[in-house]
């Protein structure tokens, strides 16, 4: 997100109703497991991700921050409805992930 994070600002000037659906879970997990595979120690894949909320803020767009699928069929929904640009946090465990440390 970080590096397209701009676009935000241009889905509002334009008033494009667009949905951002962005999956949050704090990590690179695809590089964390190929470095893991690789017998390395996992290194700059974690970190804290900024308040999308305020960053949503910022832009004037829509926010929702879902932990849930039944959460995110309702802020998908409420985007649909109010037909404006809206950013959709997903908050992911990643140790779901098939490619997670503890299923590899």
């Amino acid at each position: 997100m970080a590096m397209v994070i701009g676009e935000l600002g241009l889905l509002r000037e334009l008033e494009l109703p667009v949905i951002v659906v962005l999956m949050s879970d704090n990590a690179l997990d695809l590089i964390r497991s190929a470095q893991i595979k690789r017998g390395k120690p996992p290194f700059g894949t974690e970190f804290n991700n900024p308040d999308y909320a305020r960053i949503a803020q910022a832009f004037d767009i829509r926010f929702f921050r879902v932990g849930s699928e039944d959460e995110c069929v309702a802020a998908i929904k409420s985007a649909l409805a109010i037909s404006r640009p809206t950013l959709i946090e997903a908050l992911i465990d990643p140790a779901g992930y098939p490619t997670s440390p503890g299923r590899l």
